[in-house]
């Protein structure tokens, strides 16, 4: 799937809707969407031009991304993700 979607989008393409938080290091507003293929997947509100809102996946705007990769998770962090 191409982003940014709609939630209508997202629906349509077999996600689903899981819960909504913030995120555990830079504290966006994240939605979490069940994938298809199970994975689960964090998105946030993205603003276009216009006005209109869209979701986008937040592994492109937060800095911390690289901290969420499986491999790169410091044991310190290990309870973020369980």
């Amino acid at each position: 799937m191409k982003f940014p979607v709609t939630r209508t989008q997202l629906a349509a393409a077999g996600s689903k809707f899981v819960f909504a938080r913030p995120c555990k290091r830079c504290k966006a507003e994240l939605e979490f969407h069940r994938t298809p293929t199970g994975a689960l997947a964090p998105l946030q509100v993205v603003v276009m031009d216009g006005g209109a809102w869209m979701l986008d996946s937040h592994f492109k705007t937060c800095p911390f991304r690289d901290e969420f990769k499986k491999d790169a998770v410091p044991a310190k962090q290990k309870d973020l993700f369980e």
